[in-house]
């Protein structure tokens, strides 16, 4: 069980890493991207994992994994190594094709130990 994604993975540069750093605060950054997986669980309930990226003023490339409403393990990260010049372009949101692959992985593994 895991996140689907709709596009491929544009991020597979062995030059990409994402690094686990302590939670942050993202008052004055942008969300670059944001989405809401869901998974059912017996009968009727489900639950939510969420995974928003922010762009720093320095241009930082940070990640949150996230749940509203439940006990789980917030997980932050940094990407460094992406050259990709339309997350730093002012628009509200770029598509998942440029997220990489490492940090989906990551995010799926979050998604199994929070589930």
């Amino acid at each position: 069980m895991g996140a689907y994604w709709e596009t491929i993975s544009g991020g597979r540069d062995p030059g990409i890493e994402v690094k686990s750093i302590d939670h942050f605060n993202a008052h004055g950054m942008r969300r670059v991207y944001g989405r809401r997986d869901t998974f059912p669980i017996a009968g009727k309930r489900a639950y939510n994992r969420n995974l928003d990226i922010w762009l720093t003023r320095e241009s930082r490339i940070l990640a949150r994994f996230w749940a509203e409403g439940t006990e789980v393990d917030e997980e932050s990260f940094e990407i460094v190594g992406i050259a990709d010049p339309s997350l730093r372009e002012k628009q509200s949101g770029v598509s998942e094709g440029w997220v990489p692959q490492r940090l989906r992985d990551e995010y799926d593994d979050w998604i199994v130990s929070n589930s």
